[in-house]
């Protein structure tokens, strides 16, 4: 008789088109072509990467975080998001809710399922233990730094789930260095159960056709020969795009004009967007900086850029900039979060934290030297391939999990 395949749950706290999703995304693929794992996956928020992970796994479930009362099933249906801008968290909303109305409410208990291994993507991705056994293995793939003030109040209000994490004693995979010294630090993780797995992508997935470009290239009718500063990401304070037009700012100041120099963000939603409008209004960039909405390829737009500037405040290994690495684009950024552990010496280069005006020189040095732009470039398409490819990581990844279940 053969062993049955073994069952992995792989838990994503959302399903869309950022950072960790998508690795996800990319990770479960490669193990459903090259692994015996029976694959499922619960999505604490639906999203529009749902369907894409459905084609790959036996079965996914949409698990909103907060199921077991009346009115965490109400705050579902009213689609509110797990931590709201304004800092209150979905679970303590709903004790204020509960607790105004005098509703004594009861549970909804649902049995702790059983899985052979649950792999949960994101120390956010927590809020699903309730639901899986305690006999169940844990391996926690954290991307997030726990530094950053809204992980680190959402550890100080969620401590109920890394009580039960601890009790489970799971093993950890990291991101980045920082990311490994963050777990240490801040939730005593010893570094054995610690093992850094770098952000990767499919690097030959990342090539733009000739057309896509030109098309991308008219759409936002650049100058010829016009030196684009590229940036993408979500419109908050996190990824630091009222950064990104201080830099253009700066770059206008050194009387530099508007055809020889462009910047480009690439994401972001309507609200914010208007909001970084008026910013670009007021400070007469409007020439200057454009901004593209939220697309499912941004690889068109990136194919055009001449250098990444990553204006985040914090962000523990932007699948971005390896995007654009794998573009031959290098990368300035700022001495935080995980992005200088890829850039290093020579796929870029690294900044003070908030130094926008060091940003500007370095960014006006890659203008002037194509040279070194070029072989920045070369190097970074270099590094991507051979440190951060799926082919690469996955392997690894897929001993971990072999490792965690036994």
């Amino acid at each position: 008789m053969t062993n049955p395949r073994p069952r992995v749950l792989f838990v994503s706290h959302e399903a869309t088109l950022t950072g960790a999703p998508m690795m996800l995304l990319h990770l479960v693929r490669w193990l459903s072509a090259n692994s015996d794992l029976d694959i499922e996956v619960m999505l604490l928020e639906d999203g529009p990467l749902a369907g894409a992970f459905a084609s790959v796994a036996r079965r996914v479930m949409v698990r909103p975080p907060h199921p077991q009362t009346i009115t965490g099933r109400l705050l579902n249906r009213l689609a509110l998001p797990p931590d709201l801008d304004d800092g209150v968290s979905r679970s303590g909303l709903e004790t204020r809710f509960r607790t105004s109305l005098g509703v004594r409410v009861r549970k909804r208990r649902q049995p702790p399922q059983h899985w052979d291994l649950a792999y949960v993507n994101t120390i956010v991705g927590t809020y699903a233990l309730p639901m899986i056994d305690l006999s169940t293995p844990v391996l926690v793939h954290v991307h997030e730094l726990l530094d950053q003030p809204s992980i680190a109040e959402w550890l100080d209000r969620n401590a109920r789930f890394i009580a039960d994490l601890e009790r489970r004693q799971p093993q950890f995979l990291a991101v980045g260095e920082r990311v490994k010294d963050g777990l240490v630090r801040r939730l005593g993780v010893a570094p054995s159960a610690v093992e850094v797995c770098y952000e990767f992508i499919p690097t030959d997935a990342i090539h733009v056709e000739p057309a896509a470009a030109a098309a991308a290239r008219a759409e936002l009718d650049l100058p010829d020969g016009a030196f684009i500063v590229g940036g993408s990401g979500t419109m908050d304070w996190r990824k630091g795009i009222d950064l990104f037009v201080q830099v253009a700012s700066r770059m206008r100041a050194r009387g530099i004009d508007d055809d020889a120099v462009r910047f480009v963000w690439v994401g972001g939603d309507d609200n914010a967007h208007s909001q970084i409008r008026y910013d670009i209004a007021r400070m007469g960039l409007g020439a200057m900086v454009q901004v593209v909405p939220t697309t499912s390829d941004p690889r068109p737009y990136f194919a055009n850029f001449d250098v990444f500037a990553l204006t985040s405040r914090i962000d523990p290994f932007p699948l971005v900039c390896l995007e654009a690495a794998a573009l031959a684009k290098p990368i300035v950024c700022f001495d935080s979060g995980g992005m200088p552990e890829f850039v290093e010496a020579d796929c870029g280069y690294v900044v003070p934290y908030g130094d926008v005006e060091g940003m500007t020189e370095r960014l006006d040095q890659l203008r002037r030297d194509l040279a070194m732009r070029e072989l920045m470039g070369t190097n970074a398409a270099a590094k991507v391939r051979a440190r951060h490819d799926l082919d690469v990581a996955a392997p690894g990844i897929l001993d971990s999990i072999r490792r965690a279940m036994s």
